[in-house]
C-alpha cells in the first residue's frame, strides 16, 4: 500500500511540474527512488506469480494478473524515464 501511495504521490508531483514547467527538485529523487524500488518488487512479485502458477497452477487468469503488474511497472519505469529527460 505505502509503494501505491508513494507512486501516487510522484506521479502527481510530475504532472503539476509538468504542467507548470518547473524543474525537478530534491523531493522527486527522494521519491523517485523509493518508486523504483517499489518497481523492482513488483517485477519480482510478477515473475513468482508466473512461476507458482504455470508449476502449481495456482491461479485460473494468471495471465491477469501479470498483464496488470507488468503494466504498471512499465509505467512507473516510463514515468521515471521521462522525469529525467525532461528537464525545463
Amino acid at each position: 500500500m505505502i509503494g501505491i501511495f508513494t507512486v501516487i504521490a510522484f506521479s502527481g508531483l510530475t504532472i503539476r511540474n509538468a504542467e507548470k514547467d518547473i524543474k525537478p527538485t530534491t523531493i522527486y529523487f527522494i521519491l523517485g527512488l523509493p518508486v523504483l524500488v517499489f518497481a523492482g518488487f513488483l517485477a519480482i512479485w510478477t515473475y513468482n506469480v508466473i512461476v507458482a502458477s504455470f508449476e502449481h497452477n495456482y491461479f485460473g487468469n494468471s495471465w491477469l494478473y501479470i498483464a496488470i503488474s507488468a503494466c504498471l511497472i512499465a509505467g512507473i519505469i516510463i514515468q521515471s524515464i521521462l522525469l529525467l529527460i525532461h528537464r525545463p
